[in-house]
């Protein structure tokens, strides 16, 4: 269910014009679970961490509840930042359900957000957003 984060994310106007498009210029640079290397900051990538069922009392359960951590890379603290801030803005959706890329979301919720720093080759700055997302 990466896809409809993903999806939300490529198709916000706001990420859209932090991140850019991707080298080949075909896409807007939101990648599920990795980057393809090497691309140019800054990007996004979304990483599923955890699904949920949420149980009905004598049925199969039919909905879950999924844990995404949206990372967003760039070199400098302050973009970094502005980035993540778009990030959040973008999956704060309206109340009702919201339909992306196939999926259906309920409700996005943002629960946290960490800095990181990757230093291999890179020193890009990262804000780790985490949300849970009933579907």
């Amino acid at each position: 269910m990466v896809k409809g984060i993903v999806d939300i994310l490529k198709n916000d106007a706001g990420v859209q014009a932090i991140v850019g498009e991707n080298k080949a210029s075909d896409k807007y640079k939101v990648y599920p679970n990795v980057c393809p290397q090497p691309e140019k900051f800054p990007y996004i990538v979304v990483k599923l961490t955890g699904k949920e069922p949420i149980e009905c009392k004598g049925m199969v359960p039919n909905m879950h509840n999924y844990r995404y951590d949206v990372m967003s890379f760039h070199k400098n603290y302050d973009e970094c930042e502005n980035l993540d801030n778009a990030v959040v803005d973008a999956l704060s959706l309206p109340e009702g359900v919201t339909t992306s890329n196939g999926v259906e979301f309920v409700d996005i919720r943002h629960l946290t957000t960490v800095d990181q720093f990757v230093s291999e080759h890179y020193n890009l700055h990262v804000k780790v957003s985490s949300f849970i997302a009933t579907i």
